[in-house]
């Protein structure tokens, strides 16, 4: 049977999942271009899951799509990400209640349902949106896959331009149709808001280059190693100078989308990393760290300065120490997520409701 899991994938998705945590944490008050890119994580996410996803119904969707295949096929994402969602979402739904802040049925609907940013509200987990525009691609992915998975290469590249003119028109034009009420931006690809089209149009596209680079992948996993090794070295450095700069959004997604095939057929250093014990730890966890470290993340940080203050006199080693521990604590508390809700959630769900052993992994 095929290995569904590549480790190499899992691991890049755990550091992703870090930095998004350290972007949250620090980017207020940061000048410092890697921490402000922290961000394109969520980019890395987008063309990720549509490689992975490829990879795992690739053939569910070989030549046709059937409303059977079609509806197993969203039940399993279903499965995969409810569990840890709706806790979390219910966890942020009472600190807002305690808090006293208003927040309408309509709202909640549309969030247990992951449709919030198609066009309906805002999200009341602060990294929700993503979650409902990676949602949103998988309404079309299987007919995505039967084209693109086609014999017909041409079928492939124009799915890939297209993808890129969408993520240049979404990264360079600040029309409300794209941007809808947002006016604060990261940089280019910073747009998240449910009132316009560029979250769900980001989204999509590199939902869609990520399905493209998974056949590539398959095209071209007999390649020389030490071609491959060579080339991941250098696209790695690519991915790292953009984020390293201030607007290199575009650069930063083109060279995810050549890394991640990369990954997955390489032997190198960095596959070997991306492979560890932590990294893949990480990876397993990054689902629920993702969901829960907003607005964890500045509680536990604001504790530990009150506690640290007077014992830490330094401003930057106070700040490094605060953020060990805030980021850490979360780690944890994702872990105990991962453990006790993510898998024993969805085995009772797939057992009991559904009669089925099968657990969605990926």
């Amino acid at each position: 049977m095929k290995k569904e899991i590549i480790d190499s994938l899992t691991g890049i998705r755990g550091i992703a999942a870090i930095y998004v945590v350290i972007y949250h944490l620090f980017h207020h008050a940061s000048d410092n271009n890697f921490i402000n890119n922290g961000y394109l994580s969520v980019d890395l996410f987008f063309i990720l899951s549509g490689f992975i996803i490829t990879h795992a119904h690739r053939n569910d969707f070989f030549d046709v799509v059937t409303k059977k295949n079609y509806i197993t096929f969203m039940l399993s994402r279903v499965m995969r990400i409810w569990p840890a969602y709706v806790f979390w979402l219910l966890f942020n739904i009472a600190i807002i209640a305690l808090k006293g802040r208003p927040i309408s049925f309509d709202q909640i609907v549309s969030n247990v349902l992951m449709i919030q940013n198609m066009g309906l509200s805002s999200s009341i987990i602060g990294t929700g949106w993503s979650l409902s525009v990676e949602f949103f691609a998988y309404f079309f992915f299987p007919f995505i896959c039967i084209f693109t998975m086609s014999k017909n290469a041409y079928k492939s590249l124009y799915i890939f331009l297209l993808s890129v003119c969408v993520i240049m028109l979404v990264a360079f034009v600040r029309h409300s149709f794209i941007v809808g009420s947002q006016i604060k931006f990261s940089g280019p690809l910073d747009v998240m808001s449910f009132d316009g089209f560029g979250a769900l149009l980001r989204g999509l596209s590199e939902f869609c280059m990520g399905v493209v680079g998974y056949k590539i992948y398959i095209y071209a996993k007999n390649t020389s190693l030490k071609y491959v090794n060579h080339l991941t070295y250098a696209i790695t450095f690519i991915l790292i100078a953009s984020l390293l700069s201030s607007g290199m959004d575009v650069l930063f997604s083109a060279s995810t989308f050549v890394l991640i095939p990369l990954l997955a057929m390489g032997n190198n250093k960095i596959v070997s990393f991306l492979s560890s014990q932590f990294s893949v730890f990480l990876g397993k966890i990054s689902f629920s760290l993702y969901l829960c470290h907003i607005p964890l993340v500045f509680y536990i940080y604001s504790r530990a300065e009150l506690l640290l203050s007077n014992i830490i006199g330094h401003e930057l080693f106070l700040l490094v120490a605060c953020g060990a521990i805030s980021i850490s604590a979360c780690i944890f508390i994702a872990w105990v997520s991962y453990e006790l809700i993510e898998k024993k959630l969805r085995i009772y769900i797939n057992i009991k409701m559904f009669n089925s052993k099968r657990i969605a992994k990926i």
